[in-house]
């Protein structure tokens, strides 16, 4: 792995054991009844949620700090000071949208659009109320709502929107591949409705992951995208570690193995400087890698935010930028 390499050159030397958590039989209680805790400094890991849920909680009575690189939940972990979450989750994504646009915009040029059912009114809810906070205004963004019909039948979907007091700007909730498909009919037709009026559409990390969605949306609707991981291919460093993956293994390196490049980085510099239980020492500190960065937080589950007397839940990485797509490629803005 280039990120040991890396690290050894800089005299930190790590034993790693690996373990396949999908290998027939394997059970998260009996693995963590197996380790020698004596021994162990942290674990990454493991992919699924409830296997997560019995290491972090097995971990905390051994304090043993776990790392979560892929899941991004606030309800893994209850009053564990040795649990750090390194995937943002989504309600942070919808606040750093609503800073940005409440930072450019005035009230009432933002609109959130939803299917119009349940889901669809939380998420406005949620963004709404995060512009009040940021703004003291209740009625900062407007919300339009959408259904399959309407997205389906020309002229019918937006034009309603667009014809008296255009938006400037609007939302795209989507974040699941499971709306994957919702989200393109959504930008399919605001691209055909909006007509010759400019407008800036922000999104999730769906709206930049999605195979349906192409670069001529991206330039026609002005994409902006909260997101976490984020690679510009120009920088130097990013262009040097592809040329020794490359050179090692002989293909080209991926989303998986950069990110995988940044854990591992991000882990043993601050083992080094601050020992296993570095995430005390690191709080809102922003570190830089090659396409995360990581800024650390002390955060509560959303299911014991009544509790009182409680400081916190587990560490989150809080680190959020807002790209945009320019000429014929994303930057980041924020």
């Amino acid at each position: 792995m280039l990120a040991l390499e890396d690290l050894e050159r800089n005299n930190l030397h790590l034993e790693i054991n690996i373990t396949d958590t999908e290998y027939p039989g394997f059970s998260a209680q009996k693995f963590m009844d197996s380790i020698d805790y004596t021994k162990t400094d942290l674990i990454i890991g493991p992919f699924e949620r409830e296997d997560l849920k019995i290491v972090t909680g097995e971990a905390l009575k051994k304090q043993i700090t776990v790392i979560s690189p892929w899941q991004t939940s606030t309800k893994i972990a209850k009053e564990n000071d040795f649990y750090v979450q390194l995937k943002p989750n989504l309600k942070e994504h919808f606040i750093k949208i609503t800073e940005n646009v409440c930072s450019l915009y005035n009230r009432g040029e933002v609109t959130v659009i939803t299917h119009n059912n349940q889901e669809g009114k939380a998420w406005f809810n949620y963004f709404s109320e995060t512009a009040q906070k940021i703004t003291g205004n209740k009625s900062y963004l407007n919300h339009f709502t959408v259904s399959e019909d309407s997205l389906q039948s020309p002229n019918t979907a937006f034009v309603r929107m667009f014809s008296t007091n255009p938006p400037k700007a609007v939302i795209l909730p989507y974040y699941s591949y499971n709306d994957e498909e919702k989200l393109y009919s959504v930008v399919r037709r605001l691209s055909a409705d909006k007509g010759k009026k400019e407008v800036f559409v922000y999104g999730m990390p769906l709206l930049h992951d999605s195979e349906r969605i192409d670069y001529e949306y991206y330039s026609t609707l002005n994409v902006r995208i909260a997101i976490s991981d984020f690679m510009d291919e120009s920088k130097y460093e990013v262009k040097n570690f592809k040329k020794r993956y490359y050179d090692m293994f002989g293909e080209i390196a991926g989303h998986d193995a950069v990110k995988g490049y940044d854990v591992f980085m991000f882990i043993g510099k601050n083992l080094e400087e601050y020992g296993s239980k570095f995430q005390e020492h690191i709080i809102s500190q922003r570190q830089n890698y090659l396409m995360s960065d990581f800024e650390i937080h002390k955060s509560v589950s959303d299911e014991e935010k009544s509790r009182v007397n409680i400081d916190f839940d587990f560490f989150e990485n809080k680190q959020i930028q807002i790209i945009e797509f320019r000429d014929s490629g994303f930057k980041v803005i924020d």
